[in-house]
């Protein structure tokens, strides 16, 4: 197993939309590209959730506005 530091990667694939996404498809398979890119659009998914969750709770506690009227 090699690790090769993020700064000598190819510009083009450090500057790509996922760039883990461009770096496993470059040096990997297709197949590990792909699972890296799921993973990282479910996890902003998470995040948004999560967020959304903390606002519900910081509006009950702010306003007295009940979680289930706040998250409606």
């Amino acid at each position: 197993m090699v690790a090769i530091p993020f700064s000598q990667m190819p510009p083009e694939l450090r500057g790509a939309e996922i760039p883990g996404m461009a770096i496993a498809d470059a040096y990997s398979s297709h197949s590990l590209a792909v699972a890296i890119g799921l993973g990282s659009a479910i996890s902003v998914v998470g995040l948004i959730v999560i967020e959304f969750l903390a606002l519900g709770r910081v509006a009950n506690y702010v306003l007295g506005v009940p979680v289930r009227a706040a998250l409606a």
